[in-house]
């Protein structure tokens, strides 16, 4: 007998292990300046990338993935409400039926909505409270969940905590069935990605704020990807959110097998196509020839802080032994 620990990370949902991801970083203008923040997502020096360089890289990934996979494209930026291309760009690829994402902070107004609701099938809604104006983004959300899969990520700030608290506490009374998360944030996108300095207390409550959500919210598939299902080695399984983990300052899976690559990959301002955005490994470059990933890859790092990468199949790097083969038979990881 081993020690009961982790071994298996897969989707708790059936639905989200068909899935193909494309996560495109398209510009870098946005109209917020988060402390948090760095100028790499909000500088403006990053143009958006043109829809002919969206469509062509479109057209390649739907060629090769659309018979077994469901795709799902997800734009990023910076601000991607700013980019006056979204539109045909994601009309374009529902036209292809692919599946199409935004994350937006969410601080257009409501005309905007009614417009891009038709031509999308995902939002994600960050609430960042340095900027936001949470009446109207809480509104915004409103409006949002009865036409579309909606997701909403609150960003817990240390120094304005209760700002973000009241806004998690309003949408855990008025909805049944958000998507929803309570996200703590990092001091900056270093490779350290150390978390803001929270105090205990803080953290205690972002545990309970998510506990919740689980016991309130009654989830379907409101996000492509999100709940994931963490299988023991006794046999006990545990779902359980990105967030959650990182909370609980358990997102560490070095020497595990990643299948980034495999159901997603992320694509960089600069066109560089990656695994993920933890950036271990570039694998191409849009508007270049390069083979897409077929393997795993044995992860590096010593931290997973992208909910994206997170929401990914793993798999701990098992060393079989006679003593422990049947343990790993009896819980479906052999």
């Amino acid at each position: 007998m081993i020690d009961n620990k982790s071994v298996y990370i897969d989707h708790a949902l059936e639905i989200h292990k068909n899935i193909y991801t494309v996560n495109w970083n398209i510009g870098n203008q946005c109209n917020y300046r988060c402390s948090y923040c760095s100028d790499l997502l909000n500088g403006g020096s990053a143009k958006w990338t043109e829809p002919e360089i969206i469509n062509g890289f479109a057209d390649r990934i739907i060629a090769q993935y659309s018979k077994n996979k469901d795709i799902v494209f997800e734009f990023t930026g910076g601000e991607v409400t700013l980019y006056k291309e979204l539109y045909n760009v994601l009309k374009y690829l529902k036209e292809r039926n692919c599946y199409t994402s935004i994350l937006t902070n969410g601080s257009p107004k409501l005309d905007y909505w009614k417009k891009m609701k038709d031509v999308l099938d995902y939002v994600t809604l960050s609430f960042h409270a340095e900027h936001a104006n949470a009446e109207l983004f809480y509104s915004n959300v409103e409006y949002l969940h009865k036409h579309l899969n909606v997701h909403v990520n609150v960003m817990m700030h240390n120094k304005l905590f209760d700002i973000s608290r009241s806004l998690g506490e309003k949408m855990l009374d008025g909805f049944n069935d958000l998507s929803l998360s309570f996200q703590p944030l990092l001091q900056s996108l270093t490779n350290e990605k150390i978390l803001l300095d929270y105090t205990e207390e803080q953290m205690e409550m972002i545990k309970e704020l998510d506990t919740a959500r689980v016991r309130k919210m009654e989830i379907k598939e409101q996000r492509y990807k999100g709940e994931m299902r963490e299988y023991f080695i006794d046999g006990r399984s545990n779902d359980i959110s990105p967030e959650r983990f990182i909370a609980e300052r358990r997102n560490n899976w070095k020497g595990w097998f990643c299948w980034a690559g495999l159901e997603q990959i992320v694509i960089t301002q600069e066109r560089q196509v990656y695994r993920a955005w933890c950036l271990q490994d570039q694998v191409g470059e849009v508007g270049k020839e390069f083979d897409l990933p077929t393997n795993p890859v044995v992860c590096t790092k010593s931290k997973c802080h992208c909910n994206l990468d997170i929401a990914t199949k793993k798999q701990c790097n098992l060393i079989i032994t006679p003593d422990n083969i049947k343990d790993f038979s009896e819980v479906g990881v052999i």
